[in-house]
């Protein structure tokens, strides 16, 4: 093992800069405000100037390798990455994932994108309430979902044990192949408070229709 003082000063930093996000993750931005874009730390609150990052260091902001190992810690972090990193599909990939929330925090377009947006949801079913209201409203992306669910590919919790009931007619029917991520997409809803899926169940239960249907055809 090693020990801090013998790390470069600009990597010292930067662990420091990793350990606020782990834990006060709420001064995680103001840390990296007070970082100019020569990777010096600027003066802190109480007065004292920490010891400069290093010359060559840049902004961590910048740094593929240090924002990806922050969206580890926390994926709240990603949304303080660099426009260059948040631009970047390749990189978008990466930071999904090292945590499939991350998909919160990507750039917008991003969240229309069918392979990354997949990318978080076979991580994560739940990071689907984090696409783009038009991609959940797409009915080819949602039966491939349901065909990646039922083919394993999607994590997901079980149902409780014994089931459970949903109060009405209108819904998917429970049996063995139905579960949580399919009842969890009915009720996303957009940032008006509005079911993405407008219909809920019924549209669902023709969507489930026609993923067996094709799965079906495929074998």
């Amino acid at each position: 093992s090693y020990h801090s003082r013998d790390l470069p000063l600009y990597k010292v930093n930067r662990l420091k800069l990793l350990e606020t996000l782990r834990t006060r993750p709420n001064e995680f931005k103001e840390e990296l405000d007070r970082i100019d874009e020569k990777g010096y730390t600027k003066k802190g609150k109480n007065g004292v100037t920490v010891t400069p990052a290093g010359p060559d260091a840049g902004h961590p902001s910048k740094h593929e390798d240090f924002m990806l190992n922050a969206t580890r810690i926390n994926p709240k972090a990603w949304k303080h990455a660099d426009e260059t990193l948040r631009k970047d599909r390749d990189l978008t990939l990466k930071a999904i994932d090292t945590n499939a929330y991350v998909l919160e925090h990507i750039d917008e377009k991003f969240k229309d994108d069918k392979e990354v947006v997949t990318a978080a949801v076979k991580k994560n079913g739940i990071a689907i309430k984090f696409a783009s209201v038009d991609l959940l409203q797409n009915d080819d992306f949602l039966v491939e979902l349901l065909k990646l669910y039922w083919g394993g590919e999607i994590k997901y919790p079980d149902p409780p044990r014994g089931g459970f009931s949903l109060g009405d007619n209108n819904h998917p029917i429970y049996d063995e192949n139905f579960n949580l991520f399919f009842l969890y997409i009915i009720y996303i809803k957009d940032n008006e408070g509005k079911y993405v899926l407008e219909d809920e169940g019924e549209r669902m239960n023709k969507l489930i229709k026609r993923a067996h249907e094709e799965i079906n055809e495929e074998e």
